[in-house]
């Protein structure tokens, strides 16, 4: 990898040329022989592949998750997080569903909402949870979110 040097920096290929930019650096390589149509189709690229389906069907259970928080918590970069958290809980063997209500029994944990976050489903916190969750949904609950150096806290909740 060859750093560029001079006044002009250059993103993009240009021949079997790649240039590009990493961490306020411009770095040059040589063109991937790799593309798209082989990574889908080249059998030693099957779980790289099936890894790819597994995060596409977390980030649609995701979505409903992510839209019915509070517009003030739908900052950029979160929904990835979300994205991560739920396809470990899908990995774990919920479904989507499951991964769903956990996603946001932990989120409503993390705000200071619920005493217990890794109770397990099925508890006495589950009534609090969904009744806490529909009055998010309702607009009787804010939640507000803070963003500190690639952290998101999520701050308590209350009624307004």
């Amino acid at each position: 990898m060859a750093k560029q040097i001079g006044i002009f920096k250059i993103i993009g290929t240009i021949g079997d040329i790649t240039f590009y930019e990493m961490d306020g650096e411009f770095y040059a390589r040589k063109k991937s022989s790799l593309d798209g149509k082989r990574v889908k189709r080249d059998p030693k690229f099957r779980r790289t592949m099936e890894e790819a389906i597994g995060f596409g069907k977390a980030s649609t259970a995701t979505r409903a998750v992510y839209w019915a928080l509070p517009e003030e918590m739908q900052v950029h970069g979160f929904y990835g997080i979300l994205t991560g958290r739920m396809r470990k809980l899908m990995r774990a063997g919920k479904t989507a569903k499951e991964a769903q209500l956990q996603l946001l029994r932990e989120l409503c944990a993390e705000a200071g909402a619920l005493p217990q976050q890794d109770a397990p489903m099925g508890s006495k916190h589950d009534d609090f949870a969904e009744q806490l969750l529909k009055d998010v949904f309702a607009g009787e609950v804010n939640m507000g979110i803070i963003h500190s150096r690639h952290k998101y806290h999520i701050i308590p909740l209350y009624y307004t």
